[in-house]
């Protein structure tokens, strides 16, 4: 028997009362149920010693590939004598964005509670900081249903600040450049299309769990499960209200390019209206022919630009008059 195992994080034993005492490797593998309920948290890491460990507590080879597999989506499915639920969670990491988000897999029976992670996931570090304070989860059910709150917290912190963008993006829409806007809008539009490509199909899977037909879920723990599935549609509602919301804000912006676009057209047809009867006149007297008016006027050129201005006027009136300015 190892005492030490690189994915291993942490494991504790839950005394019921809010806390824990927190185990080594080796006093994990040789815990007995007499100790109260055990958490046990890795990476993901596919080795013998973690399949041989993770099929001594009741997971059979479905299980465990299930639970250490590279790509996963929110699910959650009976293993044995519990269930495996897998979920994300929103990426806080330095240098990463919301949207790039971690899974969370979750193997749970009435007397263990296994969950794996790819990256640093802040929900199982708050649920072990409770369970050190003396204020944690008193059982591996409710230790679960903590994290999914904790993991719902999160999420609904990175909704309100992308309706808050939103907000922002509607507000100062007219006064951005739309080159600037336009940025700031497929941004938003990537988050949002990037958190209801998990958080659709976990509102499903929050759902399942809780009509799991188990036992050990009866009672407080259904209803409270119950809360987290609608909250999670309420998430996946919000995404679909960001989305609609995007796409105005985008039809905005294409109105406010196409506004001006038409304006500079337009100022630029009423140039070449004005200029073509002056160059037209222009070009006339510039053939060179004989019998060009005033070629041996020596005021001729004063006369011709008085006549090119007085008819660049009647032009613009004429436009006035029209509406067309």
């Amino acid at each position: 028997m190892s005492d030490s195992l690189t994915c291993y994080r942490w494991g504790v034993a839950l005394n019921g009362k809010g806390g824990g005492k927190e185990l080594t490797w080796a006093e994990a593998q040789a815990w007995t149920e007499g100790e109260g309920p055990l958490w046990v948290h890795l990476d993901r890491a596919v080795d013998a010693e973690t399949e041989a460990w993770l099929g001594a507590r009741g997971l059979d080879p479905a299980g465990r590939a299930a639970l250490l597999a590279a790509a996963t989506r929110p699910r959650v499915v009976p293993a044995n004598a519990g269930l495996l639920l897998i979920l994300r969670g929103v990426n806080l990491n330095e240098g990463k964005t919301p949207d790039d988000m971690i899974s969370l897999r979750v193997w749970i029976c009435p007397t263990h509670l296994i969950t794996v992670r790819e990256e640093k996931l802040r929900a199982t570090g708050d649920a072990l900081a409770q369970l050190q304070q003396g204020v944690g989860a008193r059982s591996s059910v409710g230790l679960m249903i903590r994290m999914i709150t904790i993991l719902g917290d999160r999420i609904q912190a990175v909704l309100e600040d992308l309706s808050s963008r939103a907000d922002d993006l509607e507000a100062s829409v007219a006064e951005l450049d739309p080159r600037e806007a336009r940025a700031d809008l497929t941004e938003l539009r990537r988050q949002v299309i990037a958190l209801r490509r998990y958080l659709a199909p976990q509102r499903a899977a929050l759902a399942n769990l809780a009509l799991e037909p188990v036992e050990w879920l009866e009672g407080t723990p259904r209803a409270l499960l119950r809360d987290l599935a609608d909250r999670a549609t309420r998430y996946v509602e919000e995404l679909e209200e960001l989305r609609e919301r995007a796409a105005v804000i985008h039809d905005e912006v294409a109105n406010r390019v196409a506004e001006q676009v038409n304006q500079r057209m337009f100022f630029l047809t009423l140039v070449a209206a004005i200029f073509l009867p002056l160059s037209f006149l222009t070009g006339l007297l510039g053939i060179n022919v004989g019998g060009i008016p005033g070629a041996n006027e020596a005021a001729a050129f004063t006369y011709v630009c008085g006549i090119l201005l007085m008819i660049a006027i009647m032009i613009g009136v004429a436009f006035r008059r029209f509406r067309w300015i």
